[in-house]
């Protein structure tokens, strides 16, 4: 649940977004490591594609300094109005520093903590798409995995932390069970060296699900979701365009997860229906591969347009 701080700073911002009668969305970026006026070379395109739209304010920030506990630096300043962060990836308590530094200048993210950490940790939001998504175990710790457990739910499994899997040659992708306790700790133990910094939350194992190919790719899309509307869908895997597409209809069941920006992943299964795989805050969910930049950015400002009140 939303702490009390976060619920006072988002209905103090309620009032003062009530009250203006037009407002600027500001896109903050990471800016390059040694130069906080200069953009990360890595959001380049989506930032020379921001600045086609004068409906948006650009900031950037020193993330690297940020993410090793400096206070949150941006250029220009940060006065007030809305925020979308389009980042690296966050821990969630980085994101919740960075909500808290930004409300005390007036500035809000669009995402509160616990919206973020709803979509960001992936056991967050299982419960309202468990009927749409393999099925998964957590464990608060490598410590607690009780193995019988892993043996008598799956046929196959992956190893997940709360956020993401490992793509290392070295670590297997799926698991065939029966495994046994000293394998599947061992299994861990290199999960969690891989992942190093990153490694996020609990230990998830969840079931490995076959997916359909074309031409030797998997059939992944990637949609994006902003007040509760669909602002693309994209092709997220490199799939041939003769793959079939992800049916609207399908996406759109999962337009209102409690998120006001978020991505879910979806992928098609040898059966031929539609699972889904993945789902990321919208703010550190990168773009698709080949997906068109600035019909992205101009959906979401349509988007944001027609909201009477922005919170």
């Amino acid at each position: 649940m939303p702490s009390a701080n976060e619920t006072a700073a988002r209905l103090a911002f309620r009032l003062y977004a009530r009250y203006s009668f037009y407002m600027r969305i500001t896109i903050l970026f990471p800016a390059d490591y040694f130069d906080l006026t200069k953009v990360d070379e890595q959001f380049e395109t989506e930032y020379n594609e921001v600045i086609k739209l004068p409906e948006f304010n650009i900031a950037l920030y020193n993330h690297d300094a940020f993410v090793e506990g400096a206070q949150l630096r941006t250029h220009p300043g940060i006065e007030g109005g809305l925020c979308v962060a389009r980042t690296w990836m966050l821990k969630p308590e980085e994101y919740s520093r960075m909500f808290s530094e930004l409300s005390q200048n007036g500035a809000m993210l669009i995402n509160t903590p616990h919206q973020y950490s709803l979509m960001h940790l992936f056991p967050n939001v299982y419960p309202q798409i468990s009927d749409a998504t393999p099925r998964i175990v957590t464990f608060s710790s490598t410590d607690s995995v009780n193995v019988d457990i892993i043996n008598n739910r799956f046929k196959k499994f992956m190893i997940k932390d709360s956020v993401k899997s490992v793509k290392e040659w070295d670590f297997p992708k799926f698991f065939e069970t029966p495994v046994s306790a000293d394998d599947l700790d061992a299994y861990l133990k290199r999960f969690v060296e891989l992942r190093g910094n990153l490694y996020t939350g609990s230990i998830v194992f969840k079931e490995y699900i076959d997916l359909k190919h074309y031409e030797g790719k998997t059939n992944e899309y990637r949609v994006f979701y902003f007040y509760g509307q669909i602002v693309s869908i994209s092709p997220n895997s490199n799939q041939p365009e003769s793959a079939p597409y992800l049916p609207r209809e399908v996406a759109e069941k999962y337009a209102g997860l409690g998120s006001l920006y978020y991505a879910v992943d979806f992928g098609e299964t040898e059966q031929g229906s539609f699972i889904i795989l993945e789902t990321g805050d919208g703010q550190v969910s990168g773009l698709s591969p080949m997906q068109n930049v600035f019909k992205y950015y101009d959906e979401l400002r349509h988007i944001a347009g027609k909201q009477a009140v922005i919170w």
